[in-house]
């Protein structure tokens, strides 16, 4: 299957752009082709407890507790949160899988999340000498996620279907086409020159 760029078409804008609409070139051709289907992460988890292996409302212990939990975790910080947990009426009449912060984090982390964070320790020199002649030293903490995961992530988080952009396009804040607008990653002229090469590379193959 491929999916093929739509022709130009006019875009309205919000009104307190300088621009009142956009003219849209898609690209000209074939723009994605699709290799094999699989399911997300979220329909593997959502399968994998209407299955019946796994309690439909795990990691809580039904429903009322997920909304409770969801309520906290939106509209109240994480010190409240044990406050919360530890108020004698909530431990006495709610019978809640966690009783203090801690427990309840377990809870939230153990839901679908994205790519996880890897942390490297690194010694960098620093342009300063010490005492002892020679240039301090410092070790830091460098933070990163795997780029092609966190794209991979993207694509098959249901939240964004329907709002990715795969191809690219020329966009012109006027009907003659004389005026470029870089408003979107995939309105760069990089991108479309990417696609082009890409097309040619796949074709002589």
């Amino acid at each position: 299957m491929e999916f093929e760029s739509h022709s130009a078409r006019v875009e309205d804008v919000p009104e307190d752009e300088e621009q009142a609409y956009r003219y849209v070139e898609a690209y000209p051709g074939v723009v994605a082709k699709i290799i094999r289907e699989d399911k997300t992460l979220f329909e593997k988890w959502r399968d994998e407890r209407k299955s019946g292996k796994v309690d439909e409302w795990a990691p809580f212990a039904d429903q009322e507790e997920w909304e409770l939990f969801r309520w906290l975790i939106k509209n109240v910080g994480q010190n409240k949160i044990d406050d919360f947990l530890k108020l004698s009426i909530i431990r006495r009449d709610c019978d809640l899988s966690a009783d203090n912060k801690y427990q309840f984090m377990q809870r939230i982390d153990d839901l679908p999340t994205g790519v996880t964070w890897e942390c490297d320790t690194i010694r960098v020199e620093g342009d300063r000498v010490g005492e002892n002649g020679n240039l301090l030293e410092e070790q830091l903490e460098l933070w990163r996620r795997n780029p092609v995961e966190c794209v991979l992530e993207l694509i098959g988080n249901p939240s964004f279907d329907g709002d990715l952009a795969y191809g690219p396009e020329r966009v012109f804040a006027d009907e003659n086409a004389t005026i470029r607008r870089y408003d979107e990653m995939w309105t760069a002229d990089w991108w479309w020159a990417m696609q082009v090469r890409s097309f040619w590379r796949t074709s002589c193959m």
